[in-house]
């Protein structure tokens, strides 16, 4: 086999080393996936190379073709390894004095917009004036992106308008790739706690499907549990098993607040799965839900559709389109149950 190019195996080497630190960002899909397709062919021809000049090292060569192999293999375990397991919470609102005897849930897909990233400062500001208009007590958002130029979504959302954040990365990598996107949770109740679970199967692999599950406190001693989740567009037969593995995997008491882009419309199984456990569809007819449990001590009084341009029409003078999904709006009021 050919000696392999030193100033070819050089570059690869040292784009592999740039990327695992991550000063290589926002290159074009398809030219990372060739770069990355490129280095362990470059690095095994490398690794066993004749060496044509007696003056030439095979150690070094070797070396060099190892780390080159090596090198991408760790970005893409770090680029794809997502695990279940804790999030961190950014928490600025107080403790509530007494129990909380209402509250508004808005459910969006915000899309992400990668690679383009086509108007996204213009659609993250009508998406402020929006939601200030609303006025939630609770914001679930899937496709929540942070971008290099860009900022992070769920992020300055809650500075922004002065609230608890959770935020789980699904697929991406702001640190390795620029982008990443995932699921987010914004409160003006306190965030007690927050988790990403991580669906299966997961298909194809280097596309993370997840729940984020987060407990907020809703007085003292009192706290209510939010899944946040966004299942796969890849067919309803996956989207109802990831269902499926979400609900198997979650307490009773975690099944009282189910919403985000289940990619499955009403009546489906994937949407079955829930209401197989007591949960009601608050707006059917699309592919985003918000399922509240029937036995919950929580009742729907409103809900509809929102975020539209009809809607952001009402809210913020302008008709205009920030999304390719609807958002969902549902007011729910505690109940007392004998």
């Amino acid at each position: 086999m050919a000696e392999v190019s030193r100033s070819a195996l050089i570059g690869l080497l040292l784009a592999a080393a740039l990327w695992n630190v991550g000063l290589v960002a926002m290159l074009p899909a398809a030219v990372m996936a060739s770069l990355l397709g490129l280095t362990p062919v470059v690095g095994l021809r490398a690794l066993v190379a004749k060496r044509r000049s007696p003056a030439a090292s095979p150690l070094l060569g070797r070396l060099a073709g190892a780390l080159t192999v090596g090198s991408a293999a760790v970005y893409l375990a770090s680029f794809f390894a997502i695990g279940d397991g804790g999030v961190p919470v950014t928490r600025r609102v107080a403790e509530p004095a007494a129990e909380v005897a209402q509250l508004r849930l808005v459910d969006f897909n915000v899309l992400h917009g990668y690679p383009r990233f086509a108007g996204q400062e213009e659609r993250y500001g009508k998406l402020l004036a929006a939601l200030a208009a609303l006025e939630p007590t609770v914001i679930v958002l899937q496709e929540a992106w942070s971008v290099v130029g860009h900022g992070a979504l769920a992020q300055r959302l809650g500075a922004d308008l002065g609230l608890d954040v959770a935020y789980a990365r699904a697929n991406g990598s702001r640190r390795l790739l620029g982008f990443e996107e995932g699921s987010a949770v914004l409160s003006r109740l306190p965030i007690v706690s927050a988790r990403r679970l991580v669906l299966a199967p997961r298909r194809p692999f280097w596309e993370a499907r997840i729940a984020l599950v987060v407990e907020l406190a809703t007085g003292p001693g009192t706290t209510l549990a939010v899944v946040a989740t966004h299942l796969s567009n890849r067919g309803g037969e996956l989207a109802f098993r990831q269902a499926r593995d979400l609900a198997a995997r979650l307490a009773a008491g975690e099944l009282t607040i189910v919403a985000g882009d289940l990619n499955a419309p009403s009546g489906s199984p994937a949407v079955g799965v829930f209401e197989a456990l007591g949960l009601v569809d608050a707006v059917p007819g699309g592919i985003d839900h918000v399922l509240v449990h029937g036995e919950a001590p929580w009742r729907v009084e409103r809900s509809g559709w929102t975020l539209r341009p009809q809607e952001l029409a009402a809210l913020i003078g302008e008709e205009i389109e920030i999304s390719d999904h609807p958002g969902i709006v549902v007011d729910l009021r505690r109940v007392l149950r004998l």
